[in-house]
């Protein structure tokens, strides 16, 4: 097994296409203490866990530490030695280039018609506005054409532009990441003619093993991969986390905590109090109330209160985050939505 990650990944162009702070996480198995400290250390708004898929029966032990999260998707990787003996294209005259920057417009427009109203793990998050989702995928494919390990491919059939292919190598392993045939051209072969002719390049690059992968649920895809001599090999879940510690469409309430809550076993109660006193309004009502204490509120401790509202719905909705802090050490973590009835 090997070693769990020691940091989130920052990821800069998925934080500033949601307005959020975003990270990813890859890990062997789920170590819920661990990963709040990274999250609470960030201040993070929402992480994409990876995790075997095995890990499901673990997903449990989020609960214990308060973090709200949601499975997003799973995906299934497969792997071919490319050592092996290539079959023929079934569309001979189908051609493969390696785009430069000066092709980023066609790559642009070949993935928002391929793509278009494609649901990725994206979409199963209610904090993420999937209207931008397409954008990033454009981003994403763009990213692999003149990059270090990478490379972007347009396919070309009597001249005309049909599907691209990105693709990753790091000495003799190789990956197939993002794939993408028009819709005119499917049918007729054109994927796996694509899928064959980036394995040829990237045997002539020194590869003697190729991965890919893909959501679940994409059975046809599959389907080819197999006929094409990849063989199942893991399955990962994709598990969005959602503590949301720094987004806040409001301003944020900080204050100390009064020394007569300075109780774990009132913390919670004190809360809903604050909540009900500071926050009033016509008919206005606390739902959803969940609470985690993680450490034991005493006496003389140095304790502040945030309470940050990432997500206000004009029919009243308001999301809630509030957490307890001793310096540094979350305390207490408490998350609520607050309905206006009027």
């Amino acid at each position: 097994m090997s070693e769990q990650p020691i940091d989130l990944e920052f990821s800069p162009t998925e934080s500033k296409r949601f307005g959020l702070k975003i990270y990813r996480y890859t890990a062997d198995h789920i170590e819920e203490l661990r990963l709040l400290g990274l999250i609470n250390r960030e201040r993070a708004d929402v992480v994409f866990l990876r995790v075997p898929a095995d890990e499901a029966t673990g997903l449990h032990r989020l609960d214990r530490v308060g973090l709200p999260y949601l499975v997003a998707d799973t995906l299934v990787r497969y792997d071919a030695d490319l050592t092996s003996e290539m079959s023929e294209l079934r569309n001979p005259s189908l051609e493969l280039r390696q785009l430069r920057h000066r092709d980023e417009a066609k790559l642009d427009s070949l993935v928002r018609t391929i793509f278009l109203g494609y649901k990725n793990h994206y979409s199963a998050n209610p904090l993420l506005d999937t209207r931008n989702a397409l954008a990033g995928y454009s981003e994403w494919a763009s990213s692999f054409i003149d990059a270090d390990d990478k490379m972007a491919f347009i396919a070309e059939l009597d001249d005309a532009a049909v599907g691209f292919a990105t693709c990753t190598i790091k000495r003799d392993e190789s990956a197939g990441i993002l794939y993408g045939v028009i819709p005119d051209a499917a049918g007729h072969g054109v994927y796996t003619d694509i899928l064959r002719l980036t394995k040829r390049r990237l045997r002539e690059l020194g590869a003697t093993r190729m991965s890919v992968s893909t959501q679940v649920q994409n059975v046809a895809v599959q389907r080819t991969w197999v006929r094409e001599g990849f063989e199942f090999t893991q399955s990962q879940l994709t598990v969005h986390l959602n503590p949301l510690f720094s987004a806040s469409v409001r301003e944020v309430d900080e204050f100390d905590f009064d020394d007569a809550f300075r109780h774990d076993q009132v913390a919670s109660e004190s809360i809903l109090q604050y909540l009900n006193e500071r926050y009033p309004g016509p008919r206005t009502e606390i739902k959803d109330y969940r609470c985690a204490v993680l450490a034991p509120l005493v006496h003389g401790g140095d304790y502040r209160v945030r309470i940050s509202f990432p997500k206000i719905e004009p029919n009243g909705y308001h999301r809630a985050v509030v957490a307890i802090r001793d310096g540094e050490n979350l305390c207490v973590l408490a998350y609520c939505n607050l309905i206006n009835k009027t």
